[in-house]
């Protein structure tokens, strides 16, 4: 896949189920929120900020050449389209030490 391949070589991302699992031993999972909307619009921003440098002459051309732009251009657009599916997510998760306290989710 492209991202393994260019942008996260041995990159991993754990599914909800698996942050859970892995903690539950030591931790108790007090919140969890998915923000993968606001991080499609986060992309986007960045998508636009980064063809403006583009087309400012920002970039170095023989350190950053087209095949540098067009891979950075086409990763910020994949990972908008896939957050905007809902096939890909953003987790926040708030674990803490298993003790008597509670934990109050701020909203």
């Amino acid at each position: 896949q492209f991202i393994h391949k260019y942008i996260f070589p041995n990159g991993y991302l754990p599914s909800p189920k698996l942050l859970v699992k892995y903690a539950e031993s030591k931790f108790v999972v007090e919140d969890m929120q998915n923000f993968g909307v606001d991080y499609m619009r986060t992309l986007q921003v960045w998508h636009k900020r980064f063809k403006a440098c583009v087309a400012k002459g920002v970039f170095d051309p023989e350190k950053q050449d087209e095949t540098f732009v067009r891979m950075w251009e086409f990763y910020l657009l994949y990972c908008t389209g896939a957050f905007k599916a809902r096939i890909t997510h953003l987790y926040q998760v708030v674990y803490s030490k298993k003790r008597p306290e509670i934990y109050i989710a701020p909203r």
